[in-house]
Order: C-alpha cells, then structure tokens, then sequence
C-alpha cells in the first residue's frame, strides 16, 4: 500500500476527473466553451452500458460545460439564447478566477507538498488555502445564485458537495453552466454561433449517431424517416449555416 503522503494527490486528482467526467447517450454531445471558441466532443466511441463517456479539458475547468441533446426538433423560430449565455459567462467570472485557483492549489502544489513535506505544517496550509477558496467561490455563488437560475436546495446541494470533497468544488463553473444545456437547441444554435470547422465537426458527429440508430430502427417507420431527413440535411453541402 503506498503511502497516505502519495495516495492524497493521487486522490485529489482522481476525484477532480471523477466529477468532470459525463456520460452522454447516443443522443447527447457536450459543448465545452471557453470565449471565443466553442468545442464539441460525442465522448469516447467505446460504450459503456450504453453510454460514453466524456471527460472535458482538466486544465480549464472555468469553460462553461453543456449537455445537449440533438434529436430535439425545434419548435419553431426561437430566441437566440447566446446572450443569455454571455451572461452567464459574465456572473461567473468572478468564480472562474476562485476555481482556477483551487485547481492550482489542489493539482499542482498538493502533490509537491504531501511527497516531500508530509503530513505537517505545510500541508495544512494547503488545506486552509483550499477551503479559503472555496468558501470564497460559494460565497460569490449564493450572492448571484438568482442570476445564475440556482434554487436554494440546488445551491445547498453544490455547497455540501464542495465542503465534502474539496476537488468537487473545482467544477464549481461546470455544475452551474450545465443546468443552462436545455436553453440550446443544438442545430439553430450551432448555425449561428459555430464557426465552419466546428459545424463540420458537429455534423459528422451527429450524422455518424443517426447512422449508429437507423441501424437498430426501421427506416421505413416515422421515426426513422425523421432521422434519415436529419442526416441528409448534415450531410448536404449547401445547407443554411446563417
């Protein structure tokens, strides 16, 4: 068994991932924006109970995090939610700052500390610098918790999972942004705010779900046929991108 000095960074880091980590279904992608670009990932191409799993950039964990689905048919003209996204972006600044921060404690000076130090003075402070911050951050967060759409038990829950596990307090900016994924309809939206190569990106992703469904469906049944119209409408070159 090694010992407590070597499995505490190692833990640290293994919970971090363990939290930010999604599993998405055949009908999800994850949107990870950083201003200004966007990234899209459908998670890894090996399913596990039906799902795969996706594990977004470890090194910015201050990028808003999404969960959508793309077999959602739109409802029509819609508002554009990317303002309210910008502000979302904005009222979290503050606490991008505080999360990063906590990363750098808990990721980069935490395992230097722990294997040469040990058990002692200088670990200690480490902790108190974590838990200063993460005091820090859901303070910000309860004082913009109506602008950020969070209910108090919401919030209570984000607060205890922190204070329990302080590399969950890291994806502090991801928990928030996620419970916003319902206000993107993934094609409208990508049409006018991804550029060419992530559109192209997004499309082949998609295209390459409905051909993994059309498999299991019958093309023939209404279903089907809505997905086969989806794919050729990907798959065309002169599709409307404005």
């Amino acid at each position: 068994m090694p010992p407590i000095e070597v499995l505490l960074p190692l833990g640290a880091v293994a919970f971090y991932l363990f939290d930010s980590s999604l599993m998405l279904y055949g009908n999800e992608l994850a949107l990870e924006w950083r201003t200004p670009r966007w990234r899209v990932s459908g998670g890894m191409n090996a399913l596990l109970r039906g799902k795969r799993l996706y594990l977004p950039n470890p090194l910015r964990p201050h990028a808003l995090l999404f969960q959508v689905r793309w077999d959602v048919a739109s409802a029509g003209p819609e508002a554009d939610p990317f303002p309210q996204l910008e502000q979302l972006d904005r009222t979290l600044a503050p606490v991008k700052i505080v999360v990063v921060a906590l990363g750098f404690v808990l990721l980069v000076v935490l395992p230097p500390v722990s294997w040469f130090y040990g058990a002692g003075a200088m670990l200690l402070a480490v902790f108190i610098a974590a838990y200063l911050l993460i005091g820090a951050a859901l303070v910000m967060v309860f004082r913009r918790r109506v602008a950020l759409g969070l209910s108090p038990r919401r919030f209570t829950g984000l607060a205890l999972e922190a204070l329990a596990c302080a590399p969950f307090a890291v994806n502090l900016v991801r928990k928030i942004s996620l419970l916003h994924s319902d206000r993107l309809h993934l094609e409208s939206f990508a049409s006018r705010h991804f550029d060419e190569e992530i559109r192209q990106a997004t499309a082949a992703i998609v295209v390459a779900r409905i051909e993994e469904r059309l498999a299991l469906e019958d093309p023939e049944a209404t279903r089907g046929a809505e997905l086969q119209a989806m794919r050729d409408r990907l798959r065309s070159p002169s599709r409307d991108t404005n």
